[in-house]
């Protein structure tokens, strides 16, 4: 196809963009001194989140890959040298070291967790080509890979797995032709010398060459030898190289290798050390001119793997790699930077675009033009279709070659299942039914998916209020520390819009939401009253979009509940369960809860939600006070506390009578009192999916403006042994946050409850995280309870019983609307973030 103006490419065209990070790979260090710094990918994220891009995409941490995926390219001898060698067993490993050219100081040291490091570069690589391969992307990025230098049984500057030959090598699997690019400032030797006998795949690497730069290699006749004869294409630079002639080169190239060896997709690897000022680079490009090639790339509509590599001015990398995650996302960002963690580092200026150097570009029109001529008389060689027929594609993953163990191994998976394991799913099914509490921690593996925004932690209801967002963030962060989201997909929930929130809410509540400002509230002063707005719930900066951010979770993990897309979906930034279809109540502004079980309810004919905080959940309750597809449980403390609602004789009315069940507590209620009674759900068995509301602020204390504190006393183990009942039931379940106002035993609670979901055990010996300090001075995930008297008597607890089980036969699936139903295929609910 012919080529399109760059600037058509920026911003007009939108792909689907999956993109691959794990915030470990910040905290690995090749060596004091040492120019490699795997934290400038850690940076990158950060810009990335704080302009907002990762709405606009999925978000993937890899699963890590093992030595089978390695192997496909790399030797076993240097595979198993890379996993055994150590700083401290280095003097075992002499004759090796010297045999795969490391060396302790120079560019190839061996580091703590550096077998580690490796599996995440290549993690991040293959699982964006499996994606591409999959067709649930059209472009796939990990700036944590490029490392293009490492050859089969050997490192080489910086680089000791090759992530881009194993991200091709999977590619092929699908493509009969793949397509290498590679604008680093150094030679792509690594790739090129993996492909230089076949004719599948073309290597195009622009380059800096002479003068002993490193590798030394990429002269523009080394043009591939046998059947890969004319395949590797070297277009050497010299010294600094500037926008409008690395524009025009690059253009002119790329349109001519498209035009001959018509790829099936490309992987553009996007070295920043090519970018003027480059600690080691000698070019002199700036981070539009930079971009320009990935927007060139763009738009020929190929799937595409963009990757990393070098980059060692720690300033500059992230600014090229956020700008080019823009560009291929088609989302123009502002050059003034917004403020992120580190804000210090893009000082004095602040910017995104920075000045090229006054130095003199040695590249001459002249020079250009011959080197251009000989790569064009070098394509005139390629045949039009590549002679190497395609081979059948090998089988693709399934959740089988993970997990030999599984319980079922004749288990299918889903239409929509992961097809590699470097894609961030996990598959294992589970047959067990109403098992103990106990046995339901860390034995049974569920799919979850669990939906987090990192801007919810910046919202405020004002000073001195108890409701504090931040604990969403620092949940998460602790979630992040302990591992657990390697073991679970995760999405950055798209904000819903007007008319999802109106499914429920008044239109002219929502409007009021939408409008109502810090700065204009004194023009709505019958609006405040009418709507509730005020003491307990404020009108703060944000609050319309802090009310889309719980809705979008909950919905989104509603849908991914339908679709069958998961076991278990989580939003600890829902639960907000007090609001009213036209009122705030309770620091409640939207009922996410409600909202969620709406979209259930075009799935399944009946949703059973439980409510588990200190307060009762009477906006959920009343929401659906009259209808029996819809049974809500409610534990909580009665009397004179907040809401005044739940007594144990308010049971729905009409079509719902006997379908609210309300279990009032009196103080002190501990571990084994509640457990007792919250067993006793079991008796509700028979809803198509369960929509559980995991409050906080029944562990411990609670402390509301205004009202005395009210006390139960469950650890966070004994508040977690609820979910890990509920999840014995295998139904579909929607995990929500809501109240909690200790912060920091708010994360505590639903880190545990996360590994419960997770069925995956965590130690109480709390990892090392960004909120540390918040957790001494024990810092333990488990903190002893008090010593408070416990006013539930056995002769209370036993009079107070959930009702045994409710005659639902006559609530069926026809009564699910037909036309509500999702597809089979794709995202059901633009809350997912897809």
């Amino acid at each position: 196809m012919p080529p399109i103006a760059l600037s058509d490419a920026l911003g007009a065209s939108k792909k689907r963009v999956s993109y691959y990070y794990d915030s470990e790979i910040g905290n690995y260090n090749f060596g004091p001194g040492h120019c490699w710094k795997p934290h400038r990918v850690r940076i990158t994220h950060n810009l990335i989140v704080n302009y907002g891009l990762s709405r606009h995409m999925q978000i993937f941490r890899p699963q890590l890959v093992g030595v089978e995926d390695l192997t496909r390219f790399h030797s076993d001898d240097y595979i198993q040298f890379l996993r055994t060698v150590t700083p401290d067993n280095l003097h075992q490993h002499y004759r090796q070291l010297q045999r795969f050219a490391f060396n302790e100081s120079g560019d190839n040291p061996v580091f703590d967790g550096m077998f580690e490091f490796c599996q995440l570069a290549a993690s991040g690589s293959i699982g964006g080509a499996a994606r591409l391969n999959d067709k649930n992307a059209d472009i796939a990025i990990n700036w944590g890979g490029g490392l293009h230098h490492a050859k089969r049984t050997e490192a080489s500057g910086f680089c000791y797995v090759n992530d881009c030959v194993l991200g091709i090598l999977e590619l092929l699997k699908e493509h009969a032709r793949v397509l290498y690019i590679d604008i680093d400032v150094h030679h792509g030797d690594g790739v090129e010398e993996a492909f230089y006998t076949t004719n599948r795949v073309m290597t195009v690497s622009f380059h800096k060459y002479g003068e002993l730069f490193f590798p030394c290699t990429g002269n523009v006749k080394d043009i591939g030898i046998g059947e890969g004869k004319n395949y590797a294409v070297n277009f050497p630079c010299h010294d600094g190289m500037d926008d409008e002639s690395f524009g025009r080169v690059f253009r002119d190239v790329i349109s001519k290798v498209m035009e001959h060896f018509a790829p099936g997709a490309v992987v553009l690897q996007c070295g920043a050390d090519s970018i003027s000022g480059d600690r080691l680079g000698c070019f002199n490009l700036s981070v539009k001119g930079h971009g320009e090639c990935v927007a060139f790339v763009k738009t020929f509509n190929l799937p595409t793997l963009i990757l990393g590599g070098g980059g060692y001015t720690l300033r500059n990398v992230p600014r090229a790699w956020c700008y080019e995650t823009s560009v291929a996302l088609g989302v123009e960002i502002p050059d003034a930077m917004p403020y992120n963690d580190y804000f210090e580092y893009f000082g004095p200026e602040y910017r995104l675009h920075m000045p090229v150097s006054n130095m003199e570009n040695l590249n001459t029109p002249a020079y250009l033009e011959e080197i251009t001529q000989q790569v064009f008389e070098q394509l005139r060689h390629v045949e039009p279709v590549p002679s190497v027929p395609f081979q059948p594609i090998p089988a693709k993953f399934t959740p089988e070659d993970v997990d030999e163990d599984m319980e079922d191994p004749d288990a299918l998976p889903s239409t929509d299942s992961p097809q590699h394991p470097c894609e961030f799913y996990d598959d294992a099914k589970s047959t067990m039914t109403g098992l103990a509490m106990a046995d339901a921690i860390g034995t049974v593996k569920k799919r979850v998916s669990y939906f987090y925004d990192a801007e919810i932690g910046n919202y405020s209801y004002g000073p001195g209020h108890c409701m504090k967002p931040h604990r969403v963030r620092m949940t998460h962060n602790l979630v992040t520390n302990y591992g657990l989201t390697k073991h679970m997909q995760i999405y950055r929930p798209q904000l819903v819009g007007w008319e999802d929130l109106t499914r429920f809410h008044s239109d002219d509540y929502i409007h009021f939401l939408r409008t109502i400002t810090p700065d204009n509230m004194h023009n709505y002063l019958r609006q405040l009253q009418r709507f509730n707005v005020g003491e307990d719930c404020p009108v703060f900066d944000g609050l319309f979009e802090f009310c889309q951010l719980s809705a979008s979770g909950s919905i989104g993990g509603a849908a991914r509940l339908n679709d069958k897309s998961a076991d278990i979906a989580i939003n600890w930034g829902g639960g907000l369960h007090h609001a009213k279809r036209s009122e705030a109540s309770g620091f409640c502004y939207v009922n996410d809860c409600v909202l969620g079980i709406l979209e259930l309810l075009k799935e399944h004919a009946r949703v059973l939600y439980i409510d588990i905080d200190i307060h009762h959940g009477d906006g959920v309750e009343e929401a659906f006070y009259t209808t029996n597809r819809v049974m809500t449980v409610s534990f909580h403390k009665y009397g004179d506390y907040f809401p005044g609602t739940g007594d144990i004789k308010d049971i729905g009315y009409g079509e719902g009578k006997n379908y609210a069940v309300n279990f009032p507590c009196h103080d002190g209620m501990d571990d084994e009192s509640f457990t007792a009674v919250f067993r006793d759900v079991r008796h509700l068995q028979g809803h198509g999916a369960l929509c559980a509301w995991c409050g906080r602020a029944s562990v411990r204390r609670r402390l509301a403006l205004g009202r005395p504190p009210r006390l139960l006393n469950l650890s966070v183990k004994g508040h977690g042994d609820c979910v890990a009942f509920v999840k014995s039931f295998n139904v579909p379940i929607l995990l929500l946050g809501g109240g909690g106002y200790t912060l920091r035993n708010v994360p505590r609670a639903w880190c545990y409850e996360t590994s419960v979901a997770l069925g995956v055990e965590i130690p109480d010996a709390m990892p090392y995280n960004d909120y540390f300090e918040y957790f001494g001075p024990e810092y333990r995930l488990h903190m002893p309870v008090s010593n408070m008297e416990n006013l539930n008597t056995t002769e209370y607890l036993n009079t107070t019983k959930v009702p045994a089980k409710i005659d639902v036969s006559d609530v069926n699936e026809d009564m699910v609307d037909a036309d509500t139903r999702p597809e089979a295929d794709g995202p059901q609910h633009e809350a997912e973030f897809y």
